[in-house]
């Protein structure tokens, strides 16, 4: 794990309360965001600042639950590269990767940014269910942002197979003889991380690996293009009234 001292601590404390930080950023700046789409469909590498994550959406024609028959699924993978962050231990089981995980699937899957009907081929029979596999490949801060923007985006440039259902015979079309289908997106969420300095009287936007570390705590909210707030996950015991969140959240994406 790395270990900030004292000294790179305090200054960087010190600049933030005048609002200013180490790459030049406002409080309020996010990095610069770069989205690179593969060749294959529902492939993407996102890169915020030095931060890159790749994601990429796969397709499997399964049975659906007993609970929601005419319903597909969305399953959400994340994983973090060893050599993102070499110096930082995140197995599967350790408390910030669990919680990466957790809040890119309730971002993603649980704020029903997907119409999970128009996945079903044959009621109680046979559905689409989406994967999307997230990697991060190098961990300069705010994985989870990243991660989201990475989700979203290749969600929105994947097409499956197109089918022709005849009863209950489902056949699946070859892409040189149908086109593909894209998917129904009703909202395109993504997670906004800020970092929390002098007890919340700071608030960094798109914080840095070394930001994240020193900070005295983060908030994490899930809204989309509408700002509409799909999750919110505090990590720390410092809490904020909702009108500043509110507040941070309009600076940030006006």
């Amino acid at each position: 794990m790395k270990i900030t001292s004292i000294t790179e601590r305090e200054f960087i404390t010190s600049i933030i309360s005048k609002s200013k930080r180490l790459d030049g950023r406002n409080l309020v700046d996010g990095r610069t965001l770069d989205i690179k789409f593969r060749k294959e469909w529902g492939g993407c590498i996102v890169y915020l600042g030095n931060t890159a994550v790749l994601s990429q959406v796969s397709a499997e024609i399964t049975e659906p639950k007993a609970s929601s028959p005419t319903e597909g699924a969305l399953h959400v993978n994340f994983e973090i590269s060893p050599m993102s962050a070499p110096d930082v231990n995140l197995s599967r089981s350790s408390n910030e990767f669990v919680e990466l995980q957790r809040s890119l699937e309730r971002c993603i899957r649980d704020s029903k940014c997907i119409d999970f009907e128009c996945l079903c081929i044959v009621a109680g029979v046979k559905v689409w269910t989406i994967r999307v596999d997230i990697r991060a490949m190098n961990d300069d801060g705010n994985v989870l942002e990243c991660s989201s923007i990475a989700a979203i985006s290749a969600l929105a440039h994947f097409k499956r197979p197109d089918v022709t259902v005849v009863g209950t015979e489902v056949t699946v079309h070859s892409l040189d003889d149908r086109g593909p289908v894209s998917l129904n997106l009703h909202h395109m969420p993504i997670a906004i991380n800020m970092a929390l300095f002098g007890q919340g009287t700071y608030i960094v936007m798109d914080p840095t690996e070394v930001e994240e570390r020193i900070a005295d705590g983060c908030y994490i909210v899930g809204m989309n293009a509408h700002q509409e707030v799909c999750f919110i996950h505090r990590n720390g015991s410092l809490l904020l009234r909702e009108d500043t969140i509110e507040k941070r959240i309009k600076l940030a994406v006006g």
